[in-house]
């Protein structure tokens, strides 16, 4: 009994004790959390709020496997294809009908190239890459692709179904981006920067079967290595270093540079309507700019290079990729209305 109560009174005490400390321990917890959070985003990880975890969570569905080669591009179509493009010319075309059940619809193989031309045998049996698949854009219908490539540096427009190249067009330089616009009639290259007043966009048309070269875009002062149509197809984006620049696709005309970046841009996007712009960079922000004023609305600080963005069908949402392998969704309230 005389036990016990000792016990009693030794626990008593160090509860006292404990409820004096639990403040100095919290604390601690607390400093330690921003600790952890400053460790994070040096490492370049994104710190995900407890509210925004379970949302992010997500599975991977399926592995689309291309022989084991690095895939350098990709395309999904709004008909639910899938092409990716590696460094042998070749590109493979999936089915995702069934998102959690894609299936291997077509391979789309360039046979224009001649390799005896490009590469000694020793450079072939080494696995020197033969002619890389740099850039990849589906028509709005599903029934073309259009691809890039370098070593032989062409335009291909590809019929989806057949499985053919239906016409090409050759570049003096790598082709670094490509676009296909809406109604299918005309495609935009992006090409390196050389010197002063070379161009470095290339507009395509797509008439009785071959590509002509209509218009030459000059402007930028770095590689161009990402071009994209509205979904009307009035305008035109390009990026190429921190400049994106909008093109009239009437006149073929300038009409905006967008210069806000503090470093290289490697994304656009147009939303549904046409109205807003999302631009991902090197600068770890992604901005979003009015189109008609062609002033930026925000700006979202990130805490990695944006690598790659694109927005839901109705506009309400922008998905992004960073270069830490997260992909986050964001909402934008004012294109939900």
């Amino acid at each position: 009994m005389h036990f016990a109560k000792w016990i009693w009174g030794k626990l008593k005490k160090n509860i006292a004790r404990m409820r004096v400390l639990i403040p100095y321990l919290v604390q601690f917890l607390r400093k330690l959390a921003c600790y952890l959070r400053k460790l994070a985003e040096f490492a370049g990880l994104e710190w995900i709020p407890r509210d925004r975890v379970k949302s992010c969570i997500v599975s991977c569905k399926r592995k689309l496997q291309h022989n084991f080669l690095p895939i350098f591009c990709i395309a999904v179509s709004q008909a639910g294809l899938i092409a990716s493009g590696v460094n042998t010319g070749d590109i493979k075309v999936w089915k995702a009908e069934n998102p959690q059940d894609p299936y291997h619809y077509k391979t789309l193989k360039e046979n224009t190239v001649e390799l005896s031309k490009l590469y000694t045998d020793d450079e072939l049996l080494m696995g020197k890459p033969t002619s890389i698949v740099t850039s990849l854009a589906f028509s709005q219908d599903g029934t073309k692709l259009v691809s890039g490539s370098s070593c032989d540096n062409k335009v291909r427009v590809w019929d989806v179904d057949a499985g053919e190249c239906m016409m090409a067009g050759g570049h003096a330089h790598c082709v670094l981006s490509v676009a296909i616009s809406p109604d299918n009639k005309t495609v935009v290259s992006g090409i390196p920067y050389k010197n002063e007043g070379t161009p470095t966009i290339h507009v395509w048309g797509l008439n009785m079967g071959s590509l002509t070269l209509k218009h030459t875009l000059k402007g930028h002062t770095n590689d161009v290595t990402s071009v994209t149509f509205s979904q009307d197809g009035a305008l035109l984006a390009s990026v190429s270093g921190k400049t994106i620049k909008l093109w009239d696709t009437r006149t073929w005309e300038c009409v905006a540079v967008l210069t806000d970046h503090r470093d290289e841009v490697f994304c656009v996007a147009f939303s549904p309507d046409g109205r807003v712009l999302a631009s991902g960079s090197h600068d770890k922000t992604i901005k979003l700019w009015d189109i008609e004023s062609s002033e930026y609305l925000a700006t979202l600080e990130r805490v990695t290079t944006v690598l790659s963005l694109t927005f839901s069908t109705d506009g309400s949402t922008l998905y992004y990729g960073l270069e830490n392998m997260t992909s986050m969704p964001f909402r934008i309230p004012h294109l939900a209305d």
